[in-house]
């Protein structure tokens, strides 16, 4: 069969609504759309949003809670939210090493997604959205000294980028993305020396989306993902000869 078919007619993989529910909000977690400290919607508003019945969205957070990614505080000004504490990958994400045909896959496929959302982004994102820009870089520094804090502000500020472009389906691909690299990270271990390199390189990134300039916003994507590539072949490296 070609590659179109394999992948268009690939085994349907079922998925009880509760563990839908669950990825979903992980990967809202993961990404940084929902941060250490938000709360959830209530559980009817959430339900619907997810248009799932309130039992099943219970019994999701209810593994959430065990998982440690939010706890839910009674009362009257209580309600669901995310943990401090990052989310509990080995809870979550449970597989072998990846192999170096996945981590190809994942860097093409993040190059023609993550490519062209920033170099979109160069053309459309206002002050607004370089000031937000700005702020999760920041916060890319600052927690570029806790390897966890690191974690989930490299998410963020990706999916902060892709913002930028204006594009609900180019959001919403970056989130994806960001929550399957989380599953690889998570296989893997995240040592803290070589997260400092990837600082420059989204300075670099932050800067070119900043100038207006889609070519080189895209050439400052393009280095970033090719660097995060060799950095994640790295770590398969490491890990297997351990």
């Amino acid at each position: 069969m070609t590659i179109a078919r394999d992948a268009l007619l690939r085994p349907i993989e079922p998925a009880k609504a509760t563990d839908q529910v669950i990825s979903r909000i992980a990967e809202a977690i993961s990404s940084g759309v929902l941060r250490p400290g938000d709360q959830l919607p209530v559980e009817s508003e959430l339900a619907a949003q997810l248009d799932v019945a309130q039992m099943t969205l219970r019994q999701a957070l209810a593994i959430l809670r065990d998982l440690g990614c939010i706890e839910t505080v009674r009362g009257r000004n209580g309600g669901s939210f995310v943990t401090r504490r990052p989310i509990d990958i080995g809870g979550i994400f449970q597989g072998t090493i990846p192999t170096i045909d996945e981590i190809q896959e994942i860097t093409d496929f993040r190059m023609a997604i993550e490519n062209e959302a920033y170099a979109l982004a160069a053309l459309r994102a206002d002050r607004v959205a370089l000031g937000e820009i700005q702020i999760h870089l920041e916060e890319c520094v600052s927690g570029s000294k806790n390897g966890n804090d690191h974690w989930l502000a490299d998410n963020a500020f990706h999916v902060k980028l892709a913002e930028a472009s204006r594009s609900t389906r180019l959001v919403k691909a970056v989130s994806e993305i960001q929550y399957e690299m989380t599953s690889f990270y998570g296989r893997l271990t995240r040592p803290y020396e070589p997260i400092l390199p990837h600082m420059e390189e989204h300075i670099e990134l932050a800067n070119a989306i900043a100038s207006g300039d889609p070519d080189r916003a895209w050439e400052a994507s393009n280095n970033h993902l090719m660097s995060n590539h060799y950095f994640l072949l790295d770590l398969v490296q490491k890990v297997s000869s351990e």
